[in-house]
């Protein structure tokens, strides 16, 4: 039996999850015009069932004294586009749109606690940030 590679069982539930995106997004256009990204929605959903308030980057909860929880799951969005490796001969109809899509991987404010173990540094900061996918 082989193993399959956990990053590519990522990409695979990522890219399920965007066309269930794509779906909500294309409704959304067509009852009030509103553009909203593909990752915003993921961000909402994930919103709606864990409750998660703040989404952020390993380093951005490093750089503010916060460590992440061992163990814990990264919620995974789409990062900035990247150029195709491979020349335009090579490239067929097959591959995937996503392919040229790193993931990026964000920790809630669930999966943290602050390195100078104040429970009110997090609660601080929750109340800086104005997320706008959590109204």
């Amino acid at each position: 039996m082989y193993n399959i590679n956990p990053s590519k069982i990522a990409r695979r539930s990522l890219i399920k999850k965007s066309h269930e995106a794509n779906k909500i997004k294309s409704e959304l256009n067509s009852t009030n015009g509103d553009e909203i990204s593909i990752n915003s929605i993921l961000k909402q959903l994930h919103h709606k069932e864990t409750g998660a308030k703040l989404l952020l980057l390993f380093d951005e909860w490093k750089s503010m004294g916060f460590k992440i929880l061992k163990n814990s799951k990264a919620v995974r969005i789409w990062g900035k586009k990247n150029a195709p490796k491979r020349s335009k001969q090579n490239f067929n109809d097959t591959s995937s749109y996503y392919d040229f899509f790193p993931m990026c991987c964000l920790f809630s404010e669930f999966q943290v606690y602050p390195l100078d173990n104040n429970p009110s540094t997090l609660e601080l900061l929750l109340s800086k940030y104005n997320s706008d996918y959590c109204e």
